[in-house]
């Protein structure tokens, strides 16, 4: 057994719900000729491009898997098979994935299953049998989103835009909060510092103020030193 990859083919749209298309290329099935990886599946016996040995998960059945009508396999398997058809509509295998969630959108699981027929000696009725793989059955499993689900699907995407949305508008008003809030603290704060030296100035004027105490003209004299005028006179005859 081993697992399968997809490659990525285009973007697309289901139900209004944008998605990623992955199909099943040439790398899934290839036998090493155009991917050397897929060589160490072979077991030694590689066979033309275009089916996988299950013959270990099938309990030892000769059993190979391939695309519907060994679509993209090589051509020796259509030339050996009347009524091969491939065709991509058809015939191709892919899914469609939401790219946030990864949740499936549309899938088409299309397989082949094919028996290796071999002459078998000592049996007449396969002594001249082809060496050739002979196509047994393929099946479709298909799967879309129903509408409902889409919906509840596109809900869910919208809220996750909401979210951003909301955590975007709580940053700015938290930084409108904290502006606001340092803007009063600071005008608080200078009105502080304007009334406290206004207040230094008035403490100021009335220091200055009781320096020099106001006389009335009652006690003007005694602060009036008189001299007698003939000893004024007697300084000016000197």
């Amino acid at each position: 057994c081993r697992s399968i990859s997809f490659e990525y083919n285009e973007d697309t749209v289901v139900s209004d719900i944008p998605g990623y298309k992955y199909v099943g290329g040439l790398s899934m099935l290839d036998n090493g000729t155009v991917f050397p990886d897929n060589e160490c599946f072979c077991n030694g016996e590689c066979v033309p491009s275009g089916v996988v040995n299950v013959t270990s998960c099938r309990f030892g059945a000769p059993a190979f898997a391939s695309f519907p009508h060994f679509y993209l396999g090589d051509s020796y398997f259509t030339d050996n098979v009347r009524g091969m058809q491939p065709a991509k509509e058809k015939h191709q295998f892919y899914l469609v994935l939401e790219p946030t969630t990864g949740i499936p959108l549309d899938v088409a699981a299309r397989f082949q299953i094919n028996l290796l027929l071999q002459p078998v000696s000592g049996i007449s009725i396969y002594e001249n049998v082809p060496t050739l793989f002979f196509p047994m059955l393929w099946f479709q499993q298909r799967a879309t989103m129903p509408k409902e689900m889409a919906t509840s699907l596109q809900l869910l995407l919208w809220m996750r835009h909401l979210g951003v949305v909301v955590a975007l508008v709580a940053v700015f008003t938290g930084v409108l909060l904290i502006s606001c809030s340092l803007f009063i603290c600071l005008r608080i704060c200078r009105m502080h510092s304007i009334q406290v030296e206004k207040e230094k100035n008035e403490a100021n004027l009335y220091v200055a103020a009781m320096d020099y105490p106001i006389m009335d003209k009652a006690n003007l004299n005694q602060y009036i030193v008189m001299k007698p005028k003939n000893k004024m006179d007697d300084s000016a005859k000197l």
